[in-house]
Parts: C-alpha cells; structure tokens; sequence
C-alpha cells in the first residue's frame, strides 16, 4: 500500500510538472504571437505611410513647378538701387543681392593678366579706349557694347561654372541668362575656337534683367563660329557688334588656315 501511495504521489507531482510546463509553453506561444501581430501593424502602418510619403512627394514635385528667384534689377538705375541691386562684372549685369558670389567676384576681377590681377575692357575692337568698372556698370541698357579679350571670355565661363557649383553650398542664385545650356554650349565653343587669349573679340552688353533668356544672345555677340554669324550678323547686320562677330570669323577662320 505504501508503495502505491509513493507511486501515484510520484504520478501526481509528474502530471502537474507537465501541466505547468504546457502551461508556460502556452503562454510564450501566445505572446510571441502577440508580438509578431502587433511588429506586422507596425511594419505594415511605417510602409503604408511611406508610400503616402513617398506618393505625395513625387505629385508635388510633378504638379508644382517652384518660381524661380529673381535676379533683375528693374529698367534704371533708380529701381536697381531701390531693390539694392549692384553691379556684378561676373554677371557682365546688375543683380540682387541674393545673385551675387561676392568672394567668386571678387576673385574673378583679380584673375586677369594686369596690373593686381585686373581686367582691361576696350572701348572698341582696336583698343582705342579703355573702360573703368565704374564706366562698365554705367553703361546698362544704353546699347553701348564694350570688348575683352579671349582670355576674360574664357575666364568669365569657367567662373559662372564654379558659381552654379558654389551655389549648391553657397545659396546664391544663378541669373537666369547664364544659367542654361546654350550658354554652356557657347563657353564650349569659345575653348574650341583656339583664338589667341589676347585676341580682342568678345562684345558684351551690360543690363538691368539678367532675367532675360534673349540677352544670351546680346551678351556674347561673338561666338568665332558661323553660327554667330547668321544668329547675328545677317539678321541685324547694321549693329556694330554683329560687324565684329562677322570679322572675328572670318579671322578664325584665316587662322585655322594657316594652323
């Protein structure tokens, strides 16, 4: 008698031990599942709010089209200094502010082969007159052109490439007319020419607006292509800088003949 009491004492404490174990099983069972429930609404609810994200962002960009900042300066000189316009030899125009690099500009107007790195501007194609800054940014708008030599062109392109690079940490904003691709096609022309850096060509106007996308023709009347010539001289071949742009090709092209 004994010895079955043991016994089914033994049984007894074995069936509660396995009953606990299920127990426990069980309930781990439970909130592992729990836990795999509630981490698929999360993963489930962070996906479906990135794609709403993801969504929203990509008809933003495609329906809103973000105005461009403004870099003119108005029509006179009154409106340019009433909106703190300066002018900016870089930009070869009055700008805002907010459009002008002024540590690139600064070093722009000390990258030339004169005197602390300066600039000459002609009055002419034959150098019979020399212009100041000051006279340069007098002349906005008047029709009165002023001429440089290949070396500035050159400089001038390479310079408002590194402006569109610095704007990216800079802020500063690109004027509209040097901020296209024909005005990158021209510089790349321009280093394909091959003129003589001293060689005195380049005709440029200065402006209020260099908002407007037609003053990339205005701005560089010599391209040293033919191109140049029929953009220019035969469509308005009584202006003097489209007479230039006609003789610089016909000069690259005697030197390219003799190359």
């Amino acid at each position: 008698m004994e010895s079955e009491k043991l016994l089914n004492g033994r049984v007894s404490s074995e069936s509660f031990e396995d009953l606990d174990l299920g127990h426990h099983i069980r309930t781990r069972r439970s909130r592992r599942a729990r836990i795999g429930k509630w981490a698929l609404r999360i993963l489930v609810s962070w996906l479906t709010l990135w794609s709403i994200f993801n969504i929203s962002t990509k008809l933003w960009k495609t329906f809103h089209k973000p105005q461009r900042v403004s870099c003119a300066c108005g029509s006179s000189f009154a409106e340019a200094r009433a909106l703190n316009c300066r002018f900016d030899s870089l930009a070869s125009a009055w700008l805002r502010p907010e459009c002008i690099d002024e540590d690139l500009t600064a070093e722009f107007n000390r990258a030339g082969p004169g005197p602390d790195g300066s600039w000459t501007y002609y009055t002419d194609y034959d150098k019979t007159g020399t212009y100041t800054l000051d006279q340069i940014a007098s002349l906005a708008d008047t029709g009165i052109y002023y001429y440089n030599t290949q070396a500035w062109h050159l400089a001038h392109c390479t310079f408002n490439w590194r402006k569109a690079i610095r704007s990216k940490w800079t802020g500063v904003v690109m004027e509209a007319r040097s901020d296209t691709e024909e005005h990158v096609d021209h510089c790349e022309a321009m280093f394909k020419s091959r003129l003589p850096l001293d060689y005195v060509g380049v005709v440029s106007a200065i402006t209020f607006d260099a908002d407007w996308a037609g003053l990339k023709h205005e701005m560089h009347a010599n391209e040293g292509s033919m191109v140049s010539v029929f953009r220019h001289g035969l469509r308005n071949i009584s202006k003097p800088a489209p007479r230039i742009c006609l003789k610089t090709f016909l000069d690259n092209f005697l030197l390219r003949k003799h190359d």
